[in-house]
């Protein structure tokens, strides 16, 4: 989306200032002679200036006291990041460089000041906090950018935040913070950003939030928010994206939020909210996306809806709405997803032409219109006659063609259970079939491991739109992983579906073969990928270190937690690009006929067992010592020589160590209890 928070860090300025541990550190924050002058001459000063005083001892006399009241300042702005430190379980975060020591605070990882020595900007997402927010963080004055989230904070959201007044971007989202939204929080008058989405936040939308005439962004989603939409979140008129989802509000929509004429995305879906859509949302003509499904709305569809000429995806499925499908909104020629399904729409299908269309589960009647033009559609549940127009008959492709693919292509008949296959039975009553909650023919989930299937994986798999667990593993095929596994959900434009790309690929305990196809880099979303024990060969692609996803509000990051290629045929170096899969857990290679460890493998901080063993690895690069986080490390049956890098010593985590090797053996002495320097360990 065009309004995700941004992860920049700004500039720090060259000229920033030293904390304020001691009096000779703030010399530089004395102010020059022309500051003390300007001071001298303001007549809401307490010192009164007479002319018969001595105008250079009372400048003095205003310079001290400046530099006294700024050194204060500064100890407490320290002291406010001291108390986030010690509260926040500093000394286990990803990265504090400099936290704590005498360094300058802008030298202090994630924290920016001014050229005055002002906090300006925290930035610590995704950086393991935990704990509670501490109210000390309402000193900051400075403050313009707050942004803790991606982390484990847990506790409420401090009400002294409120007195950051220069403060335009706070994202305290994706944590675990648990009571009410504080209505202090409406006296950010500068804010333009505010992200609180998934914690646990429960009670009322403050209505002091309709105060922030300057926010563009307002993420609420994925909480436990409560009672009416205030109607004075109509006030802020300059949002750009609204985000309301997914909590438990109730009550009508307000038509106040008509007035939010710059609004691009809004989203009030998964509520409770009741009565009809307001005719207002006619008016936010810049809206690109609507989401209001799952609620329990009720009355017509709003034939002024006709007038959002941006409209890009409309979802009003699983409501209560009535009376026909306005015939037009086949006028917007920029909506590609409309979905309508699960209401109660009764009359004839209007001509659409659409990208996907989802009808299903209402009262329609009639025949369906031979101009209806859509590359997926479900109008499942209806009371419909006549024929399929031929051109949807030839242009849908539905998951049940993938499907029967599959089980043509790998013996179905032969499987150890085959349920209902090919039968007319609904297909979520298909063995090893789970569907989503959209369509019965749309499939989410496909295990069919250790099945007795055999033959080859057909290409029609690629045409799943939701799949995001698959499971082969365990069976007898054979043939190469077809390339098109990569186009598994991958659409340009879904709207907000819970599913959209696979999350979980296990081929494990097959015969296949040839390379590991790279196309699986386009699998943005996936968390598991098991392809041991099968005679794969080649290289491992470079392309698999950069699998990676965007969150709703903009946070890009790598996903792949679980890589294992062990038990196949691989060879070359390992990719250093795999050293950019930072949320890595384990990484198997055991098993293969690789030749070199990249140094850049010291980067997956996160990672907890690295098997590299039965290869033909030569060295053991000293940057690994940088895996503070790893436990278990297998380099046995390789041909790595005696001497072993000494700062291995430095896995302090390790409990699993194995080091016979086709060399001699390797010792590792582990550090007393009593020592405290890393280096106590030691190879031999």
């Amino acid at each position: 989306m065009n309004n995700n928070e941004s992860d920049h860090i700004p500039a720090q300025n060259s000229n920033t200032a030293p904390d304020a541990s001691s009096a000779e550190q703030h010399q530089h924050l004395v102010p020059s002679d022309n500051d003390a002058e300007e001071l001298a001459r303001q007549p809401s000063n307490p010192t009164s200036v007479s002319r018969y005083d001595n105008p250079t001892s009372t400048i003095n006399t205003l310079r001290s006291n400046a530099a006294r009241k700024m050194a204060r300042t500064a100890a407490q702005e320290r002291d406010a990041l001291v108390a986030l430190y010690e509260s926040r379980n500093g000394k286990n975060w990803k990265n504090n460089t400099n936290w704590l020591t005498k360094a300058p605070l802008n030298e202090w990882h994630g924290i920016i000041t001014d050229n005055k020595g002002r906090v300006k900007h925290i930035y610590l997402p995704f950086n393991g906090l935990s704990g509670y927010i501490p109210a000390d963080l309402g000193n900051l004055t400075e403050l313009t950018t707050l942004n803790l989230r991606l982390n484990k904070l847990t506790g409420y959201i401090p009400a002294d935040l409120g007195n950051l007044n220069g403060l335009t971007e706070l994202y305290l989202n994706n944590n675990e913070l648990i009571g009410e939204i504080p209505p202090e929080l409406g006296n950010l008058s500068n804010l333009r950003k505010l992200y609180l989405n998934r914690n646990n936040l429960i009670g009322a939308i403050p209505r002091e939030l309709g105060n922030l005439t300057k926010l563009k962004t307002l993420h609420l989603g994925y909480n436990r928010l409560e009672d009416a939409i205030p109607r004075e979140l109509g006030n802020l008129t300059k949002l750009t994206m609204l985000h309301l989802g997914y909590n438990r509000l109730e009550g009508a929509i307000s038509s106040e939020l008509g007035k939010q004429e710059e609004l691009e995305e809004l989203f009030l879906n998964t509520n409770r909210l009741t009565g009809a859509i307001p005719a207002e949302f006619g008016n936010l003509i810049k809206l690109r996306r609507l989401y209001l499904h799952n609620n329990i709305l009720t009355g017509y569809i709003p034939i002024e809806l006709k007038n959002l000429v941006k409209l890009n995806t409309m979802d009003i499925g699983h409501n209560k709405l009535t009376g026909g499908i306005p015939a037009e909104l086949n006028e917007l020629d920029k909506l590609e997803i409309l979905d309508l399904s699960h209401n109660r729409l009764e009359g004839e299908i209007p001509a659409l032409s659409l990208t996907e269309l989802f009808l299903d589960g209402n009262k329609l009647t009639g025949t369906i219109p031979a101009t209806l033009s859509a590359e997926r559609i479900n109008l499942d549940g209806n009371k419909l006659t006549g024929v399929i127009p031929a051109n949807l008959s030839s242009e849908v492709v539905w998951d049940k063609d993938a499907l029967v693919a599959l089980y043509e292509a790998t013996e179905g008949k032969n499987w150890l259970n085959n349920r209902n296959w090919l039968s007319n039975r609904p297909i979520e009553e298909w063995h090893g079939i789970k569907v989503g909650h959209r369509s019965r023919d749309v499939v989410i989930e496909l295990d069919l491991s250790n099945n007795n299937l055999s033959g080859k994986i057909p290409p029609e798999l690629g045409k799943f739109t939701f799949l995001i667990r698959l499971d082969l593993s365990y069976n007898n095929l054979i043939g190469q992983i077809p390339p098109e596994l990569g186009d598994i959900g991958w659409e340009p434009s879904h709207g907000e579906y819970p599913y959209q790309t696979l999350e979980y690929l296990n081929l494990k305990h097959n015969n296949l073969v040839g390379q590991i196809p790279p196309e699986l880099s386009k699998l943005i979303e996936l968390e598991t990928l098991d392809l041991s024990y099968n005679e794969l060969s080649g290289i491992i692609p470079p392309e698999l270190g950069c699998i990676r996803k965007e969150e709703e509000d903009g946070y890009i990051y790598d996903s792949l937690w679980y890589l294992i290629l062990k038990h196949n045929n691989l060879i070359g170096q390992i990719p250093p690009e795999l050293g950019n899969l930072i949320d890595l857990y384990i990484l198997d290679l055991s098993h293969n006929s690789l030749t070199q460890i990249p140094s850049e493998l010291s980067k997956l901080e996160r990672l907890q067992k690295l098997d590299i063993c039965n290869n033909h690895l030569t060295s053991i690069p000293s940057e690994l010592s940088k895996l503070k986080r790893l436990q278990k490390l297998d380099v046995r049956n390789n041909n790595l020589p005696v001497a072993m890098p000494q700062e291995m010593g430095k896995l302090s985590q390790l409990w699993q160590l194995d080091l016979f090797t086709k060399a001699p053996r390797m010792i590792f002495t582990a550090k007393n209890e009593d020592d405290t320097d890393d280096s106590a360990n030691s190879w031999h």
